[in-house]
């Protein structure tokens, strides 16, 4: 059985709806083959937004004077969330790119004209993405 993927962070802010915890890559993310992927590679410090109801790893509901500003918790994702984000991030807009690229190239004479349309393609794609971020929001929810 998988494991869900946690990582420690602070609590930096509370309101009515989320829960914002910061969080720090660690040395284990340097030696991560995956840390690009997963965007801990990129930068010292993360915001994850927690969202309270729910916000707990069992389900139940984050509550008012559970946390404090500054409190040190564990946050994480469901078991093979992760990388199914990264798939659909990285893996199917690289494939569609490389695939529009071949394409466009056997349709068209003008290497420019075929590499633009296939940047256009992943364009389309990311914008279709984004017409869904809230379903995906609520799929890949963290939780403390």
């Amino acid at each position: 059985m998988k494991e869900d993927t946690c990582n420690t962070g602070i609590i930096s802010s509370i309101n009515n709806k989320i829960v914002e915890v910061e969080i720090e890559s660690n040395a284990s993310c340097g030696s991560c083959a995956a840390k690009m992927m997963c965007g801990m590679g990129e930068r010292k410090t993360k915001i994850i937004e927690v969202k309270r109801k729910g916000g707990h790893r069992d389900g139940s509901d984050i509550l008012d004077g559970e946390y404090a500003v500054g409190d040190k918790v564990e946050v994480g994702i469901r078991a093979g969330k992760g990388i199914k984000a990264a798939r659909i991030g990285y893996l199917y807009p690289f494939v569609l790119l490389v695939v529009s690229l071949m394409t466009f190239l056997n349709i068209f004479s003008q290497e420019w004209l075929a590499s633009l349309l296939s940047f256009a393609v992943v364009g389309v794609y990311y914008l279709i993405l984004s017409f869904f971020k809230k379903r995906m929001k609520e799929e890949y929810s963290f939780f403390i």
